[in-house]
């Protein structure tokens, strides 16, 4: 898999590759909110951000792909080809897999980490 987006992927000919490795890791959590949810309110709630925040992020993506990303059509949000090419790169599992989940064992930062998914878990279990 290509950690790369640009011309060979469907995007415009003259848009220059992204390297997803140099992308803010939280515009591509927050890229695969919207993707997933297909709405800004929803991916909003689902980060746990406010909506104009999300909003906001969702320019900052459009900016870094010179893509739309989402559209309105009527009452529902569509997606771009260029979206759908990312969105085949970037996945949740993608995202815990190659971003989230350490490839090298650190005990203290993973006891920091562990305790922090307990905390959000013990969060959520209440909410």
């Amino acid at each position: 898999m290509s950690n790369q987006i640009g011309s060979e992927e469907g995007a415009a000919p003259d848009q220059p590759f992204v390297d997803l490795n140099r992308v803010d890791l939280n515009l591509l959590v927050a890229f695969e909110a919207l993707m997933s949810e297909r709405s800004v309110t929803g991916a909003a709630e689902r980060l746990a951000i406010g909506q104009a925040a999300m909003s906001s992020t969702l320019g900052r993506i459009r900016k870094l792909f010179n893509d739309p990303i989402l559209v309105r059509q009527g009452r529902a949000m569509i997606t771009t080809p260029l979206a759908n090419a990312i969105a085949d790169t970037v996945s949740a599992d993608e995202l815990n897999a190659n971003y989230i989940i350490p490839s090298v064992f650190h005990p203290d930062v993973h006891q920091r980490v562990a305790a922090a998914v307990r905390r959000v878990s013990a969060a959520q279990a209440t909410d």
